[in-house]
């Protein structure tokens, strides 16, 4: 029996119509599948931050015998205020919040804000805090370390502390250090502005990049103690005569 042909053109819509929806849903099928796979790495990024500072992570130290940390120091949901409590003396101690656990191969970001008070010795000085890197100790202030300089006007400069050691690279080329108790290298550029401002830390054991408001602004190769290759240590804020608000201070270990 021949079928007419409105029949045949009738099925290859209804053939082409079942075909583009089936692709459609495929298609849709795809991008859930890539909505929630992008959302999973998403929140695992995320959970892959810790607070550096939480509850029996850190100690807190202080060069005095008559004042303690927490005069000092105010931990609270995460922000840490510095010399807020302080009441002002002949000369204020100095004092850093250290982490009991050393680390290795990790990302460190924070952001801090300057108070308005100072205290002696720096009344008429710059305001000075820092980050302390790859620490050998957690008894001493200051414990030898490698420090991220936060400084009016200096902020990124490193400095070699009591031993430590690491050349500076630039623009793929070598700066060497010197060696003595307390040195210091500039950072490359100042991208330091008012209120809060934005840290980031890239150690990879013997080597560091430190960063300042998504800027590059020194970068560190060949970490050693005395001579001898160091690639772990503690992590520590400083407090040094001038009132300073530390938050958001995560950590994420990089296998």
């Amino acid at each position: 029996m021949k079928i007419p042909s409105n029949i045949h053109f009738l099925f290859l819509i209804v053939s082409v119509l079942a075909l583009t929806v089936a692709c459609r849903q495929e298609k849709k099928n795809k991008d859930e599948n890539k909505i929630s796979t992008g959302e999973a790495m998403q929140q695992k990024s995320s959970k892959d931050w810790k607070q550096l500072f939480g509850k029996n992570d850190y100690e807190l130290v202080i060069d005095s015998d008559t004042i303690s940390g927490e005069d000092i120091f105010q931990v609270n949901n995460g922000k840490i205020k510095a010399m807020y409590r302080y009441k002002d003396s002949a000369v204020s101690p100095i004092a850093m919040i250290i982490s009991k656990k050393k680390y290795s191969f990790y990302d460190l970001k924070l952001e801090y804000k300057w108070g308005n008070r100072k205290f002696r010795p720096r009344l008429d000085r710059k305001r000075d805090a820092g980050v302390l890197l790859h620490a050998t100790t957690i008894q001493k202030v200051w414990p030898a370390s490698l420090e991220y300089q936060i400084q009016e006007g200096d902020v990124g400069d490193f400095w070699a502390l009591l031993g430590m050691h690491a050349n500076v690279l630039k623009n793929d080329s070598l700066i060497k250090t010197e060696r003595k108790d307390f040195s210091r290298m500039l950072k490359f550029i100042d991208v330091e502005q008012l209120g809060w401002n934005k840290i980031l830390i890239e150690v990879r054991g013997t080597a560091l990049k430190f960063y300042l408001n998504g800027t590059l602004v020194n970068q560190l190769i060949g970490a050693n103690f005395k001579g001898s290759s160091i690639n772990e240590g503690h992590i520590a804020l400083q407090a040094e005569h001038s009132e300073i608000t530390y938050r958001k201070v995560f950590i994420k270990v990089v296998e």
